[in-house]
């Protein structure tokens, strides 16, 4: 039997463009801090992250987007020439993000956008005068977590495939995040927030 005409004009249309599509994305980024007491764990005044973003489309233009990131960082103090044992000041965090994403869909490759998501950040601090031992009883260790925000914006460029139903996509986005102290024991606060980065790869369908 053969298709009817109307079945044959659908079949040729293009599909409709991408928008406010469900993602998966591979991501890595870095999360500012200005408290001199970050100098303890790096010299740089950034923390880098890794993690995964997600994404599923709530309206035409619009997704709710969920996002864990893990980061972190380090130092050793005294060793060798200093008449000192070493001493490791070691900080680790993970983050939980969700909130909504809004995209300017140009053209079917270049996408602007836009989100504001609550964010929450469990970190935690090792201090340790003897790392190779790991029962070491002066081992210090203490964990805190800090309520925020965080706003971005960014763009996205994607290769569709598939007519338009899946794309390959990278995106980088720029933002600031303003999170509360995290409160330790052995330190006092440590503030954690500024602006942010984050570059990702991943898929759109």
């Amino acid at each position: 039997m053969r298709p009817a005409p109307l079945a044959l004009l659908l079949l040729a249309l293009p599909a409709p463009a991408l928008a406010a599509d469900r993602e998966v994305s591979l991501e890595l980024g870095s999360i500012a801090s200005s408290d001199p007491q970050w100098d303890l764990f790096s010299d740089s005044p950034r923390l880098p992250t890794q993690g995964l973003r997600i994404g599923w489309p709530v309206h035409d233009r619009v997704a709710l987007v969920a996002a864990w990131h893990r980061g972190a960082q380090g130092s050793t103090l005294g060793g060798e020439g200093t008449g000192q044992s070493d001493f490791v000041a070691a900080f680790s965090a993970h983050s939980l993000a969700l909130g909504a994403k809004a995209d300017l869909e140009l053209t079917p490759w270049f996408v602007p956008f836009a989100t504001l998501q609550a964010l929450g950040l469990l970190g935690t601090v090792r201090l340790d005068d003897d790392p190779d031992d790991d029962h070491n009883p002066n081992q210090l260790s203490h964990s805190a977590f800090a309520p925020g925000a965080l706003a971005a914006a960014g763009l996205e460029l994607r290769l569709p495939l598939h007519h338009d139903a899946f794309a390959a996509a990278t995106s980088l986005d720029l933002g600031y995040a303003l999170l509360g102290p995290l409160h330790y024991d052995t330190l006092g606060p440590l503030h954690l927030g500024g602006f942010t980065l984050h570059w990702g790869v991943g898929a759109r369908f």
